[in-house]
């Protein structure tokens, strides 16, 4: 699997926007298709190697983009469907503020008064996954976006 995904620097603060899982191999020269998206809290610990370009990530210790590309991996090889050529994931988030403490990165989300969203969030997907838990009250007014 390939990871990707685009930083920027918003309010002084670190954001990751645009993040793929791609399932397969990936050839620039082709055109990508996302095949899916799943809804997290926010992005980890994974950093950037530079911003506003959409680049390969250095995911540390993140392991939820591996566990998800791994779901979607066995729900083909179950439906015994060839994966598309260049298919990935999409990940949106309840909010995008980097930080591996959810307790921290929600005292950053709070302060900043128009939290910017990924524009890809506009973009039709077939499959939605919401992988944000169950009621929680500091994260329930991020989910009504």
């Amino acid at each position: 699997m390939n990871y990707l995904a685009r930083f920027e620097e918003v309010s002084g603060q670190l954001f990751r926007f645009d993040t793929r899982i791609y399932l397969d191999s990936l050839d620039l020269n082709f055109e990508s298709v996302c095949v899916g998206a799943i809804v997290g809290i926010n992005p980890g610990s994974a950093s950037p190697n530079a911003l506003n370009q959409l680049l390969p990530l250095d995911l540390k210790r993140d392991q939820m983009l591996p566990f998800v590309g791994n779901r979607f991996l066995d729900g083909y090889r179950r439906a015994k469907k060839p994966i598309p050529p260049n298919a990935f994931v999409r990940v949106w988030n309840l909010f995008y503020v980097c930080n591996p403490d959810l307790g921290a990165a929600l005292k950053i989300a709070s302060k900043i008064p128009h939290l910017p969203t990924c524009p890809s969030e506009n973009d039709s997907v077939s499959l939605v996954w919401y992988g944000w838990g169950g009621n929680n009250t500091e994260l329930n007014p991020y989910k009504v976006r």
